[in-house]
């Protein structure tokens, strides 16, 4: 039951967003973009703004664009925070990878 009530809480939060920024690891795969891409037709069906940041984008990948249109995502993070209220940060086991530790830790 704690499992369920914990996607509930990610939902509630989701839904409560102001804009969302989704974050994938840099180097991404298939996976993270395809997760990212998920995320964020999830996050137009309930007309959430939202942004898709990855440190690098990811032009090595032009071969996975039809997991998500890399020509919406951006490498620059403060335009892509500007408004945000969330940070999905998927695929992801380490914030650091995501190009976010310097956020995390203030450095």
């Amino acid at each position: 039951m704690q499992l369920v009530q914990q996607q509930a809480q990610i939902i509630k939060s989701l839904k409560a967003a102001r804009k969302a920024v989704l974050v994938v690891h840099v180097q991404p795969d298939a996976d993270a973009l395809g997760s990212m891409g998920a995320m964020a037709g999830l996050l137009r069906h309930w007309n959430i703004p939202h942004s898709l940041y990855c440190k690098d984008v990811p032009v090595h990948a032009r071969h996975l664009g039809f997991l998500v249109d890399l020509q919406t995502v951006t490498a620059d993070l403060d335009d892509a925070l500007r408004g945000a209220d969330t940070v999905v940060v998927m695929d992801c086991s380490d914030i650091r990878i995501a190009g976010l530790g310097d956020i995390v830790t203030g450095k």
